[in-house]
């Protein structure tokens, strides 16, 4: 790619020259395919007279024409990554707090347009220029973050649709769930199971509607107990969506789970179980 743009310039700088700057115009607009030697003219005219720089010779110098080169290999819209609500990756079906906060990444070599770019969620957005408080975006960075406030329990869409300075647009959706209700758990489910302490530990996995405090116990088929750990409101193991946690199979005892069957309980805020799942140890 490098050899070609070099053969490109050898061949028309003398076109982007002072003197022809008007038949330099003339000449690419009439390009209609990217795949002729005129539509690679009307490309680098992208970046010589992009949208808010005058037509002067100054902006159709050899440095103009370079700039526009480079331009021309932007054909794509801002890169929008890692994105989060409140600090940790977010996957469809997943439950929110309606006060989250989204994060994400908003790039582009062209820049980011900032007036025609937005971050929302259903028909609620606001474009990055006007973001403020707990809302910002930052240009030299790249690093955007949105504070929700969904009035609403159910099914929400989170949008950030982006445009950079040539008008090259991108977008990220992803649909979620609020629940401002008591507590819920949902998906609970443990793995490996059947599970062998002596090979690893075993993940037990679920769904939060919402932050709570998690206490999970483990009791075994008599129903004494036999672990119990606790997770703060807002920790992994204790907040909105997806959780999950590890048992190594080592008792509070300190011994290590025989063979049998167990039984895990999820209880929020110490008052109600909301979640079971049972478990097998086959050693």
């Amino acid at each position: 790619m490098k050899k070609i743009l070099f053969l490109l310039l050898i061949i028309f700088l003398p076109v982007v020259s002072f003197g022809y700057t008007s038949d330099w115009r003339s000449f690419s607009s009439a390009a209609t395919s990217k795949t002729s030697s005129s539509a690679y003219i009307q490309i680098f005219n992208i970046g010589v007279l992009s949208p808010g720089l005058s037509t002067s010779a100054g902006n159709t110098s050899v440095a103009g024409f370079l700039a526009g080169i480079f331009a021309a290999g932007d054909i794509g819209g801002p890169k929008i990554e890692n994105v989060k609500v409140d600090g940790r990756e977010v996957r469809a079906g997943d439950y929110v707090m309606n006060n989250g906060q989204i994060s994400a990444t908003v790039t582009d070599s062209s820049g980011v347009s900032t007036p025609e770019s937005s971050v929302g969620y259903d028909t609620t957005t606001a474009l990055f220029s006007t973001l403020t408080g707990d809302s910002s975006y930052v240009v030299s960075t790249g690093a955007l973050t949105y504070k929700l406030n969904v009035s609403t329990d159910g099914d929400h869409t989170l949008k950030i649709n982006a445009k950079d300075s040539l008008g090259n647009a991108s977008s990220f959706e992803v649909s979620v769930k609020v629940d401002s209700g008591d507590t819920k758990a949902s998906n609970v489910y443990a793995y490996p199971n059947p599970f062998n302490p002596n090979l690893g530990s075993m993940r037990l996995v679920y769904n939060l509607s919402k932050n709570a405090n998690i206490t999970i116990y483990i009791f075994n088929a008599i129903n004494q107990p036999v672990w119990k750990m606790d997770y703060t409101s807002g920790a992994e193991g204790a907040h909105a969506g997806y959780n999950e946690v590890f048992w190594n199979g080592v008792t509070d005892f300190g011994e290590v789970a025989g063979n049998d069957i167990y039984f895990a309980r999820l209880v929020a805020d110490g008052k109600r179980v909301v979640g079971k799942v049972k478990i097998a140890v086959v050693k």
